[in-house]
């Protein structure tokens, strides 16, 4: 009983996930909430795990280096390989350029479209915030 459970243990952290957030709120505590459920991620499954996070509408502010309250973590997560990424579409309604974003934050025509499209493709999908 304990080695099958054991092994199914070992099986599920060996594998390797993908996840994608969805950040659309500029509330800093929502920012908080979901650097530290990386954080969780990263601290469990390490290099066995793939983390995109796209920003878009109200939460485009969580990758903008001005406005982020967690704008020192988003940078060292993104060192440790983590993927944030910026809605082209919100970047143009807002007059927000490439150069108001926290260093090394990608860029997608559309976020939402981002999250329909890694949904699409196996990832497991996550609402950041609270």
């Amino acid at each position: 009983m304990t080695s099958c459970n054991a092994q199914s243990k070992k099986a599920e952290v060996n594998q390797k996930h993908r996840v994608v957030f969805q950040m659309n709120s500029n509330d800093p505590q929502s920012q908080k909430v979901l650097i530290n459920n990386i954080e969780n991620i990263k601290e469990t499954w390490g290099a066995n795990v793939t983390i995109e996070v796209v920003a878009y509408g109200p939460g485009i502010e969580f990758v903008m280096t001005e406005k982020s309250a967690v704008a020192e973590g988003i940078a060292i997560m993104i060192k440790n390989g983590v993927i944030f990424v910026a809605c082209e579409n919100t970047m143009a309604k807002k007059n927000i350029t490439k150069e108001e974003l926290i260093e090394n934050v990608g860029t997608v025509p559309s976020g939402i479209v981002e999250v329909i499209i890694k949904q699409e493709q196996g990832w497991s999908y996550i609402k950041g915030g609270i």
